[in-house]
C-alpha cells in the first residue's frame, strides 16, 4: 500500500519537478518490513508554517465477515452484493445510504481510506494555488495504527529532520479519521462506508 501512496504522489507535477520533497521510508528494524510514505509541498510565499495531514493505510482483519471475508477488500462486489439482499443486516440509516448509490461498503473504505484520498485530494487542490499560498503542506501516511503505532512512532525521526533541515514550523495535524456512530449491537454484522469524516486537529509543539 505504500508504495501505491508513494505513486500517486508521484504523479502529480509538483512532485515531478521536486522529487526530493516525497520518500516512501522504511521502519528501522520492522520485522514486516513496512514503509511510511510523506511529501511535502512547499509554498512559494516564503513561510516556515506547515500543516501535516497525518492518516494510516492498514486495517483490522475481516474474520468478522464470517462468510463473507472474501468481500472485504472487493468494496464495489460487496456493495453490489448488500444489493441484491445478502441477508447481511444494516441499520435503517446504512440502508438509506446504500440504497441512494452515493455510498460503497467495506474494510478500511471509512477507515480510513476516505481519510487518505481526501488527503491526496486536498495536495492535489493546493498544487493549483501555490503562488499564492502561504504556507507548507506534508501528507503524512503511516501503517501500524491499528496496533503499536509503529509508522508514526518511526516517522518522528522524519519529522525532526525536516524541521531542522528546512527550518519547518509545524502548527497543525490534520486526521482525518472517522467517526464511527455508537451502535447498542457490537455483534451486529459489520460494515463500514464512506461519510463526512470528523476532522481533529491537535497543536505540534518543538
Amino acid at each position: 500500500m505504500a508504495e501505491k501512496i508513494y505513486e500517486t504522489v508521484m504523479n502529480m507535477d509538483y512532485f515531478k519537478n521536486n522529487p526530493a520533497n516525497a520518500g516512501i521510508n522504511p521502519i528501522k528494524n520492522d520485522p514486516f518490513g513496512r514503509y511510511y510514505v510523506h511529501a511535502l509541498m512547499e509554498g512559494k510565499q516564503e513561510s516556515k508554517k506547515t500543516v501535516i495531514l497525518l492518516s494510516h493505510f492498514d486495517v483490522v482483519n475481516v474474520e468478522d465477515y464470517g462468510a463473507y471475508k472474501d468481500y472485504a477488500f472487493k468494496p464495489l462486489e460487496y456493495t453490489e452484493l448488500l444489493k441484491k439482499g445478502s441477508g447481511i443486516s444494516l441499520s435503517k440509516e446504512a440502508e438509506i445510504d446504500l440504497a441512494s448509490g452515493d455510498y460503497i461498503f467495506g474494510r478500511g473504505i471509512m477507515d480510513m481510506k476516505f481519510g487518505l484520498a481526501l488527503d491526496v485530494e486536498i495536495m492535489h487542490q493546493i498544487e493549483n494555488k501555490l503562488d499564492n499560498f502561504p504556507g507548507n503542506i506534508l501528507l503524512l501516511s503511516v501503517p501500524d495504527e491499528e496496533n503499536n503505532s509503529a509508522g508514526m512512532l518511526a516517522s518522528v525521526e522524519l519529522l525532526a529532520a525536516l524541521k531542522n533541515e528546512k527550518g519547518l514550523e509545524y502548527v497543525c495535524c490534520i486526521v482525518s479519521e472517522p467517526h464511527f456512530q455508537k451502535y447498542p449491537n457490537p455483534l451486529s454484522p459489520p460494515f463500514s462506508y464512506i461519510s463526512s469524516p470528523h476532522i481533529k486537529a491537535s497543536i505540534i509543539k518543538g
